[in-house]
C-alpha cells in the first residue's frame, strides 16, 4: 500500500473487502433492472425514504435517466456502483462539531446520487445532470505527489492545494477530488485507478442543508466501493470532515456524520473526538419538522470563510489563554466540551470565574504578547483566514461554546420528552447564540447580541450560590446565549415570526449560517399556519416565494441494493 499513513491504527479500523463487495452489475443491467423489477426497486427505495410513493416515483424516473447519461458518457458494460449521500438538519449543536460537542441530526429526503465505474488510470472523469456543472476530466497527478510526501494537514496548507483552489475556487469538481486525495492518501493503491462518476442532486444550495458535504460523501463512498475498501464508520466520518479541508474550510465532521450515520426516522446525536454515534431516538409523535429557506443564499465567499473559520480561531486563541491563566483547572481538558461542571469536578460558578479573566477582545498584536510561547499555533490559526478586522471576539464565543456543547448533550432527552415548553426554551437559547438582532420597542429590528460581560458574569456567579433553585437554574450553562453571532437580520425575523406562531414548538437556525435555512419544530398540522405567517411576515414584504417544506427524518447515506422479486 503506497503513501504514508496519517493513523497508525489504520489497518485495525478498516479492511479491504472481498470480491463479493464489488460492482457486479453493468450500467445496462441496473437500467434493465429498473425497467423490470418496479416492485424491487419501489421496496429498496422504501427503505430509504419510508412511505413516500410520489417521492420513490421520481426518484425511479430519476435514477433511469442518471443510468442513461452514465452509458452514454462511459458505455453501458461498465460495472457500476449506485450511491446516495443525504441532505442534513441539525436540530442542536452548532458550531461545536470541532469542539468535541455534539449535533442532534437527521438525514432529508433530498440527496446527491451517482452512478460510478472504476478507471486505471488514476484519472477523475466527472458529470453532472445540472448543466449548471459543466463535465470536467481531472487528473490529480501532481496533487497526489504533494499529498503523498506529506502529512494531510501539511498538504492542505501546500502551494500546490493553495494553486489549485485559486484557479478553480468554488468548482463542485473540489469536493470528488479531495474526496479521492483523503482516501488515497490513507488507502494508497487500491484508490490509485481513479474513477468515472455522473452525479444529480436536489439538496439545495446554499441554504444550510450542506450540499456541498453530499457530494463529497457520495463520491467518497462510490470511491472505497470500487477501491473494494469497507471503512468503519467512524473512521469514515473523520476522513471526510479532514477531506473536506481540501476546499478550503476548516470545520468539523458533524455535517458528514449526519449523513453517515443517518437512520429513518430517527435523530442522531453524534459525538466527535473520537467519532461515534452515541444514541438515536424518535421524534414525539406529535411534532414534525419543518424547514424554512430564508432565500439568502448562506455565503461562500471569502469574507464568509475568513469570518468561520475566525470564529474557529476565537475558539483556540480562547481556550489557550484560558489553559495559561488556569492550569489547575484546564488541566483534564482536551475539549472545549470538557469545560463543564461534571467534568471538572466543580460549581458552575467557579467557570463563570475563569471566564471573567479572559479578554473580551484582542486583537492578532495583541494575542501573540498575550502566549507568547505559542507563536507556531498561533500563525496556524491566523492562516486560515485574513485579517479579523477589530480583533477576535474571545469571551463571547468561548461562553457559546461551552454553553452550546452543555445544550447538545441534553438536547436528544428533551427533544424525546415531548415537553414544548422545554424544547421552546431550548431552541430559544441556542439561536440568540447567533442572534444578530431583534425587534425594537417601535417594531423595526435594531442590532442585539447576548451578554458576557463582567457584570453579566459577576450576576451568573451570584445566582449559582443561591439558595433559590430557580435562580440557580437560570445561571445554568445550557441557559446562556454566548455570542457566536451568524446569523442576519433575515434570518432573525423568520425565527421570531415562527416562534410568534400558534403551533411552533422551537424555531432557530440551521447550518454554519450567514443566510441559509431556519428549522422549526412544530406541532403536527402546523406547516400551512406556518407558511402562511412568513408568506406574510418575511417573503411576501421581501418579494420572494415562500420556501416551506415538512420533512421526516430518511436514512443515511447508503448504496443501493435491489433484491430480485
Amino acid at each position: 500500500m503506497s503513501g504514508k499513513s496519517d493513523r497508525s491504527d489504520k489497518s485495525d479500523r478498516s479492511d479491504r473487502s472481498d470480491a463479493s463487495d464489488k460492482p457486479v452489475m453493468s450500467a445496462a443491467t441496473w437500467r434493465e433492472t429498473l425497467r423490470t423489477q418496479r416492485t424491487a426497486v419501489q421496496a429498496a427505495l422504501a427503505d430509504i425514504y419510508g412511505d413516500a410513493s410520489s417521492l420513490i416515483s421520481s426518484r425511479q424516473t430519476m435514477l433511469a435517466g442518471l443510468l442513461e447519461a452514465f452509458a452514454a458518457s462511459f458505455g453501458g458494460d461498465r460495472p457500476v456502483v449506485v450511491v446516495r449521500a443525504p441532505g442534513r438538519v441539525n436540530l442542536m449543536g452548532r458550531h461545536i462539531d470541532h469542539r468535541g460537542g455534539y449535533c442532534n441530526a437527521i438525514a432529508i429526503h433530498n440527496d446527491v446520487w451517482i452512478v460510478a465505474s472504476a478507471r486505471d488510470d488514476g484519472r477523475l472523469h466527472l458529470r453532472n445532470l445540472d448543466p449548471e456543472f459543466g463535465p470536467s476530466d481531472l487528473d490529480p497527478a501532481d496533487l497526489w505527489r504533494a499529498a503523498e510526501s506529506n502529512t494531510w494537514h501539511d498538504f492542505i496548507e501546500s502551494d500546490a492545494v493553495t494553486a489549485r483552489l485559486s484557479r478553480h475556487r468554488g468548482a463542485w469538481t473540489n469536493y470528488p477530488l479531495g474526496a479521492y486525495l483523503r482516501l488515497r492518501r490513507e488507502f494508497g493503491d487500491p484508490l490509485a485507478g481513479g474513477m468515472n462518476a455522473v452525479f444529480w442532486g436536489d439538496v439545495p444550495r446554499s441554504v444550510g442543508l450542506s450540499s456541498s458535504s453530499a457530494v463529497f460523501v457520495s463520491a467518497a463512498m462510490a470511491l472505497a466501493r470500487l477501491g473494494g475498501i469497507e471503512i468503519e464508520p467512524d473512521l469514515f466520518v473523520g476522513l471526510c470532515g479532514e477531506g473536506e479541508w481540501f476546499v478550503g474550510t476548516r470545520g468539523g465532521s458533524g455535517d458528514h456524520a449526519a449523513m453517515i450515520y443517518g437512520r429513518r426516522g430517527m435523530v442522531s446525536q453524534i459525538g466527535f473526538f473520537p467519532n461515534r454515534l452515541n444514541q438515536q431516538a424518535s421524534l414525539p409523535g406529535h411534532i414534525e419538522i419543518i424547514l424554512c429557506n430564508s432565500c439568502q443564499q448562506a455565503q461562500k465567499s471569502r469574507e464568509a470563510r475568513d469570518l468561520f473559520n475566525a470564529r474557529v480561531a476565537a475558539y483556540e486563541i480562547a481556550l489557550a489563554v484560558l489553559r495559561q491563566r488556569w492550569p489547575k483547572l484546564t488541566a483534564n481538558v482536551q475539549h472545549l466540551r470538557d469545560i463543564a461542571p461534571s467534568t471538572l469536578g466543580v460549581g458552575v460558578d467557579r467557570i463563570y470565574e475563569a471566564l471573567k479573566t479572559i479578554p473580551a477582545w484582542l486583537t492578532r498584536k495583541e494575542v501573540f504578547c498575550a502566549l507568547p510561547e505559542q507563536a507556531d499555533d498561533i500563525e496556524t490559526w491566523f492562516a486560515t483566514h485574513g485579517d479579523h478586522e477589530g480583533g477576535y471576539p474571545l469571551r463571547a464565543v468561548l461562553l457559546f461554546g461551552i454553553a452550546e456543547c452543555t445544550r447538545s448533550r441534553q438536547a436528544l432527552e428533551v427533544l424525546g420528552s415531548g415537553d414544548s415548553e422545554r424544547i421552546r426554551w431550548l431552541f430559544a437559547v441556542s439561536h440568540d447564540g447567533d442572534r444578530v438582532t431583534r425587534r425594537g420597542p417601535t417594531g423595526r429590528r435594531v442590532s442585539w447580541a447576548a451578554e458576557s460581560d463582567d457584570d453579566y458574569l459577576d450576576r451568573l456567579i451570584r445566582l449559582s450560590r443561591s439558595d433559590d433553585r430557580t435562580e440557580r437554574e437560570r445561571a445554568a450553562l445550557y441557559n446562556q446565549p454566548g455570542v457566536y453571532g451568524c446569523s442576519t437580520p433575515e434570518i432573525d425575523e423568520m425565527v421570531d415570526t415562527a416562534m410568534a406562531t400558534e403551533g411552533v414548538v422551537g424555531a432557530q437556525l440551521v447550518g454554519a449560517g450567514l443566510g441559509g435555512s431556519i428549522v422549526v419544530l412544530a406541532h403536527k398540522g402546523t406547516g400551512e399556519r406556518l407558511r402562511a405567517a412568513l408568506e406574510q411576515n418575511y417573503y411576501a414584504p421581501h418579494g420572494w416565494e415562500s420556501d416551506v417544506h415538512v420533512f421526516q427524518p430518511v436514512e443515511g447515506a447508503s448504496y443501493l441494493r435491489v433484491l430480485s422479486s
